[in-house]
This record gives C-alpha cells, sequence and structure tokens, in this order.
C-alpha cells in the first residue's frame, strides 16, 4: 500500500510507501522537508476505509467557509491559492476505495435500439416532405397547362393567376425547408478553457474521477457563465468517431456547491462520458430535436421578406404570397407535430441515460449529498434567474455587475424562508412528464435512494476551493456574458463590483 500526498511548496503529487508513514523526507523535485502522514492523522484513509460523510451544510444557505473578497487584489489572490493549495493536497486521497460501474438495464437498451430507429425516420419524413411538395407542384406545373385554354379578358388573368399560384407557393415552400438545413446556429458562444497549470485541483479530481468511472478524460476543461455542468462532442460531430469530450462547468454552480456536491456534479458528467453509444446517440437526439425546434421557431430575413412583400405589392399580385406564407405555416405545424414526437420518444431514453449518470453520481459522493445537490440546485436556479433578470435592468441602465456569481449569492441571501419552502415543496409535488429529457427530482432522488452508498469521495469546504483563480474566473465569464448582451460597445470602465450597484440602483 502507499500514501498519496502532494508537496506544498510545488504542488507535486507523490505516492510514498506506507512504511514511511511519520517519517520526514525531502521532495525529489524541490527538495523541501516533508513529514509523511501518519496513520494517526488520518486513520481511516490509511486502512482504506470509508469515512464517515462530513456533516451536509445548510441545503438553503451558502456553505459554512470563508473566502476573501477584498480591495487588496494581492490579498484575495494569496488567501485563494493558500486555500487552493490546502485542497490539492487532498485532490487524490479524498477518494477512497472503488466504485461498482452501472449496469445498463434491459429497459435501456431496449430504449436505444427504438429511439435509434424513430430518429432516423424524423429526418427522411422531413425529406419525403420536401420531395412530395416538389413532386406536386411540378406534376402541377405539367399536367394542368390545359386550364389555360379556358376564360377570357379578365377571366384569363384570372386563370392564369390559378395556375401560377400553386407554382410560386410550391416553389417558396420548398426554398423556405430547404434553407434550415445549411442554416447555422445564430449566436457562437465564447468558450474559456482551463489549463493544467492555471487550475491543477480540477484536473487532478476530474483524472482521480475518470479512472474511478471508467471514463475517457476530456480534451478540454472549458467554464462558462451557465448554471450548468454539461460533458460534450468538443467538435460537435466532427469527435463522435473518438473521445474528442470537453468538460465545460457553469461558474455559478461552482459557486454555490461545496466540494462534495461538486464532485457529485462532475461524476454525473463523466458517468455520461462512459455510455459510449449512448451519449453519441444523444448528441444525435439532441441535434435532431434542436434543428427541429429551430426549423418550427426561428424567424429571418427570408421570412421578413415575405411578410413585407406580401403587404406593399399590389393585392392582385400579393394574394399569392400571401397564399405562400399560409403554407409555410401549415408546414411548421407538420414539423411541430413530428418535433413533438421526436421529444417524446427521445426524452424516454435521455431520461434513462439520466438515472444511470445519476447512479455513478451516487456512488462517488453517497445516495444523501446527492438528495441534498438536487435540492440545492433547485432552490439556487430560482436566485440565478432572479441574478439575470436583476442584469437586464443594469444593462437597460448602462451599467454592468463585475460578477454574476456574486450577484447570484447577494439575491439568493434575499430570498425569504416561505419563498424557499414553496421551492421544496414544489420538488416534492413535481412529476416527471412524457416530453422531458429529465426526470423529475423526486424521481432522480428515489432512483438513488436504492442504491443505499455512501460514497467513495469524502471532503468538505467550498467548491470554489477547487480554483486558484476562482474571482478572476467568475468575473471573466461574466464578461463573456456582457459581450453577448451588448455587443462590442461595452467598455471595461462600465464594469462595476455587484455591492456598489445594488446600493445605488
Amino acid at each position: 500500500m502507499h500514501i498519496t500526498m502532494c508537496c506544498p511548496k510545488c504542488g507535486s503529487s507523490l505516492k510514498v510507501s506506507l512504511k514511511l508513514a511519520g517519517k520526514q523526507g525531502h521532495c525529489p523535485k524541490c527538495q523541501t522537508t516533508l513529514r509523511v502522514p501518519s496513520i494517526q492523522d488520518r486513520p481511516g484513509l490509511a486502512q482504506g476505509q470509508v469515512q464517515n460523510p462530513a456533516p451536509a451544510s445548510n441545503v438553503t444557505g451558502i456553505p459554512q467557509a470563508t473566502y476573501v473578497r477584498d480591495s487588496d487584489p494581492t490579498l484575495s489572490n494569496q488567501s485563494a491559492l493558500e486555500d487552493s493549495a490546502k485542497w490539492h493536497c487532498l485532490a487524490s486521497d479524498a477518494f477512497v476505495g472503488e466504485i461498482k460501474p452501472s449496469r445498463k438495464s434491459k429497459v435501456y437498451l431496449l430504449a436505444v435500439l427504438i429511439v435509434t430507429m424513430f430518429m432516423i425516420l424524423l429526418p427522411l419524413a422531413y425529406l419525403a416532405f420536401i420531395v412530395a411538395i416538389g413532386f406536386l407542384t411540378y406534376y402541377h406545373a405539367i399536367n394542368d397547362t390545359g386550364m389555360l385554354a379556358y376564360g377570357s379578358g379578365r377571366g384569363k388573368v384570372l386563370v392564369l393567376g390559378a395556375y401560377l399560384a400553386p407554382i410560386v407557393s410550391g416553389v417558396i415552400l420548398v426554398l423556405f425547408m430547404i434553407k434550415p438545413l445549411f442554416a447555422r446556429p445564430l449566436h457562437h458562444v465564447r468558450i474559456r478553457s482551463l489549463t493544467p497549470q492555471g487550475e491543477p485541483n480540477i484536473f487532478a479530481v476530474v483524472k482521480r474521477l475518470c479512472e474511478l468511472i471508467g471514463a475517457p478524460q476530456p480534451r478540454q476543461i472549458a467554464v462558462d457563465y451557465q448554471f450548468n455542468a454539461s460533458a460534450s462532442f468538443r467538435r460537435g460531430f466532427r469527435s463522435m468517431l473518438g473521445s474528442d469530450l470537453v468538460l465545460t462547468i457553469g461558474v455559478p454552480l461552482a459557486a454555490v456547491l461545496s466540494i462534495q456536491q461538486f464532485v457529485g456534479i462532475l461524476a454525473h458528467e463523466f458517468g455520461h462520458f462512459s455510455q459510449g453509444t449512448g451519449m453519441r446517440l444523444s448528441y444525435i437526439i439532441r441535434s435532431i430535436n434542436a434543428w427541429f425546434a429551430r426549423v418550427v421557431y426561428e424567424r429571418d430575413a427570408w421570412d421578413e421578406w415575405l411578410a413585407n412583400t406580401a403587404s406593399n405589392v399590389d393585392f392582385r399580385i400579393g394574394w399569392v404570397l400571401v397564399l405562400s406564407m399560409v403554407f409555410v405555416w401549415m408546414s411548421r405545424r407538420i414539423l411541430w407535430v413530428l418535433m413533438m414526437l421526436g421529444h417524446a420518444v427521445s426524452g424516454f431514453l435521455l431520461r434513462q441515460m439520466e438515472y444511470d449518470a445519476d447512479r455513478y453520481e451516487a456512488r462517488v459522493v453517497g445516495s444523501k449529498t446527492f438528495e441534498s445537490t438536487a435540492i440545492r440546485l433547485q432552490i439556487f436556479q430560482m436566485s440565478y434567474q432572479m441574478a439575470q433578470m436583476k442584469l437586464l435592468q443594469f444593462l437597460r441602465k448602462g451599467v454592468y455587475p463585475d460578477d454574476l456569481s456574486r450577484l447570484m449569492e447577494i439575491l439568493h441571501g434575499r430570498l425569504s424562508p416561505e419563498v424557499l419552502q414553496k421551492i421544496e415543496s414544489a420538488m416534492e409535488q413535481a412529476k416527471t412528464g412524457y416530453f422531458d429529457t429529465h426526470p423529475s427530482d423526486k424521481d432522480r432522488i428515489a432512483n438513488v435512494q436504492r442504491e443505499e452508498t455512501p460514497g467513495v469521495f469524502q471532503a468538505d469546504g467550498l467548491a470554489r476551493m477547487l480554483f486558484c483563480h476562482f474571482d478572476a474566473i467568475a468575473r471573466n465569464v461574466t464578461w463573456d456574458l456582457h459581450c453577448r448582451l451588448a455587443g462590442p460597445r461595452i467598455k471595461p470602465s462600465d464594469v462595476k463590483p455587484v455591492e456598489k450597484l445594488l446600493d445605488q440602483f
């Protein structure tokens, strides 16, 4: 057996024989004198036993830990680095024992088969719809020319209009349906990536989690301003044949979770990493569903041109364009039906995948921690939405808060106990719908309670302690959000501390 420790000076991870427990030595990299932890220092870990879980922090409040937000950046950074260095020494040996892999149920495997077949049929149905409209338009243009022989004078003009209207409308409808096949998303979110040199603790935890779960390590660890974490293919469809994965961490999420809860969230995402075929299929499913949603709901310059032209030209010509608009609307209603069918069928598989990833989370951090995390996420989701609304109010006044995470924390502190109680009551009454991609929290908690596991990871403190430069990262992703909402006109001088803005407005 060996003891895993780290050098407090250079941060090197060291594996030392258990025979040297309690003795002194030198770091092979920087020659700093070190004392190897003895069995008495950490009896539970040295004997390979799971320690009792750390006391759960107040579910509705900020975890009890202190961190510096000082006007002196040197003091703030030094405190953050000290907290981070302390936790780096525990990044490896906070994991005790191994977990068993989550076996895929027969229901899961059946869902993979059914959903795969159905999701292949949906795009084919869309293409068949385009071909059918094109064929009917062509058939009318070739075979209904005889109607042009009828009528005289103004009647001739009406007959000509009746002949041309389906052709014009059919061509416009086909163009409108082909256009989304080549359309790109409107928004491109900036990606900020962490580095092993800048954030060694995050990479150490990620590496250990991947080894524990049996998941491929992500090629990239990114951060953004969302209250979420996600696992996805780094370059979209181009990365599906290999293990080119990206883990995206929402900074507001890390701001309000304990280390135990945060590591559980990461374990959930790596549970998705381990799903292999299921993850690839889910990516295709979500891409198809998102594409159908864009086709049904998104409007662009083509729609504006058609509407403006139909309203401005002579009605004797404009009625054909109005008829085209009706046909486009009807086609989108048909596609809406296909989209909802896709949601209903794929939602079943996606929910099974969430249950599977939840089991990994519970086996890493424990069933009780999973439950406390679920409640905490729901409560702070409300605070995050409040922060976004407040941020928009600031933007309309031409001012920009420096830290969305901090704004969320402050607004959370203003929530009354009655509101917090209503959120928890709503969780208890929530039901999983047929079109939901995620099960209700009530069903997810019931799923992991059957695991009855204490977990193999035990640590205390705030998740922000894992980051060496948390405050700077939080401000950077908040700047990205401002740039997306306000555009290039924003200046660094417009950004003000959250506390000052809340005092002024």
